[in-house]
C-alpha cells in the first residue's frame, strides 16, 4: 500500500513540473520556426538583389557593344591616310589632264610683232627661235625676251605674251635716245636708261646731246654703261 501511495505521489509531483515544460517548449518551437522564416526572407531578399543586379549588368552589356563599334586610332589613322592617298591620285590625275590639254590643243598659228620700228617682223621672228605649230605653253617666254633685248640693241623692252587659243605676240618697247658719250677715239649712243645703242668711230654726231669728258668702261652694244670715277665734263649741243 505504501509503495502504491509513493508512486502516485510522485506522478501527482511530476504532473504540474510537465505542464510547466510545454509552454516552454512551445516557445523554444516557435523561436526555431520565426528565425527559420526570417533566414528564408533574407536569402530571398539577398536572391532578389542578385537577380536585380545580374539584370543591370545585362542591360549595361549593350552599352560596352555600342563602344567597341566605334573606330579606334588606328581606324582613323587608316583612314586619314585613305583620304590623303586618294586626294594626291586626284591632283596626278587632274594635271595630267591639264599638261595633256596643253601640250595638245594650244600649238601656234599665228606670230605677231607690235611696237617695233626699228627692226623688222622678220629678223625679230627669226632671232626669237619660235616656229608655228610649237606649243604655247612650251616656248621659253622671259629667255626668248631677254635674248632679243640683247641681241636688238633698241629693244629696250621684249614681252611675249600669248593669246589662246593659238596666237603668240611678241611686244617690243623701243629705246629712246637720250645722249652720247664722246671722246677721241669713239663715241657712244646712250638711252634713257643707259643702255649701249650705237658705237661710232671717232667724235661723231649720233643725233643726241654729246658729252665730254667722261671716261666709259663698257664700250659693247646693249650692255649697260660704266664710267671711271667722275671728271669734269661739258656738254656740246
Amino acid at each position: 500500500m505504501r509503495s502504491e501511495n509513493s508512486e502516485t505521489n510522485k506522478r501527482r509531483t511530476a504532473a504540474p513540473a510537465e505542464r510547466a515544460a510545454r509552454p516552454a517548449a512551445r516557445r523554444s518551437t516557435a523561436k526555431t520556426a520565426h528565425t527559420a522564416k526570417t533566414g528564408h526572407r533574407g536569402e530571398t531578399a539577398h536572391g532578389v538583389k542578385a537577380t536585380r543586379s545580374a539584370a543591370s549588368k545585362r542591360k549595361a552589356a549593350p552599352k560596352k557593344r555600342k563602344a567597341a563599334t566605334t573606330p579606334s586610332g588606328r581606324q582613323k589613322s587608316r583612314a586619314r591616310k585613305n583620304r590623303l592617298i586618294f586626294a594626291l591620285a586626284m591632283l596626278v590625275v587632274i594635271a595630267a589632264g591639264v599638261l595633256f590639254t596643253l601640250n595638245t590643243f594650244f600649238n601656234i598659228k599665228y606670230i605677231e610683232v607690235t611696237g617695233s620700228e626699228v627692226y623688222t617682223d622678220e629678223e625679230l621672228i627669226a632671232a626669237s627661235g619660235i616656229r608655228v605649230d610649237d606649243n604655247l605653253f612650251r616656248i621659253h617666254a622671259g629667255e626668248t625676251a631677254r635674248r632679243l633685248e640683247y641681241q636688238f640693241p633698241y629693244a629696250e623692252k621684249v614681252k611675249l605674251k600669248r593669246h589662246l587659243p593659238s596666237t603668240l605676240e611678241i611686244r617690243v618697247t623701243e629705246a629712246v635716245p637720250w645722249f652720247s658719250v664722246n671722246t677721241e677715239e669713239r663715241s657712244i649712243l646712250l638711252s634713257t636708261t643707259e643702255k649701249i645703242l650705237e658705237i661710232e668711230e671717232g667724235d661723231a654726231d649720233l643725233g643726241a646731246v654729246r658729252v665730254y669728258g667722261l671716261v666709259p668702261t663698257v664700250d659693247t652694244l646693249s650692255e649697260t654703261m660704266a664710267y671711271e670715277d667722275e671728271v669734269p665734263h661739258e656738254i656740246a649741243m
